[in-house]
């Protein structure tokens, strides 16, 4: 399974489209995530990401400042065996520690915890995988792969 990442668009959804257009060129991405702060953007695109491939598991959050009501503020997701949560870690004051989050997907089992916020990529291994792509808006993303429950993380970046 083949998952783009990507957080903090903040009204770039071109970052988006280019960083799902540079790993559809190895192959199809199965699911898209957005983690909030340009949740708009990426809600604007799903007709784009389903002509890409009509089974793609579509998923965003709320952020900070994203005001629409129709984009939950946190997701679970079972995806390729690995349950994921999904926010965009203000809630969790993931700018002063990773804890709070670390310890929320942990009571709620999962095995990855993904999160924005920040603008600053990151992968720390604590009782969970803590995972932040970074900002779109600042050329960064993530590639989440899973094969046989394992999951192997790719921090990249438009510009290389």
């Amino acid at each position: 399974m083949r998952i783009l990442f990507v957080s903090d668009s903040h009204g770039d959804r071109s970052g988006i489209q280019l960083a799902a257009e540079r790993l559809m060129l190895t192959a199809p991405l199965d699911a898209a995530l957005h983690l909030g702060d340009g949740a708009a953007d990426f809600v604007s695109l799903t007709a784009w990401f389903q002509r890409q491939n009509p089974n793609i598991i579509l998923q965003g959050v709320r952020g900070n400042c994203d005001f629409s009501g129709d984009v939950p503020e946190e997701a679970e997701l079972l995806l390729g065996g690995v349950r994921i949560f999904m926010t965009h870690g203000h809630r969790f004051y993931v700018k002063s520690s990773l804890d709070w989050l670390d310890e929320e997907a942990r009571n709620r089992d999962c095995a990855i915890a993904l999160f924005g916020h920040t603008h600053q990529r990151t992968m720390e291994i604590k009782r969970t995988l803590l995972l932040n792509p970074g900002s779109i808006m600042d050329g960064h993303f993530g590639l989440l792969e899973i094969d046989n429950g394992r999951p192997r993380v790719q921090l990249m970046d438009l510009g290389g």
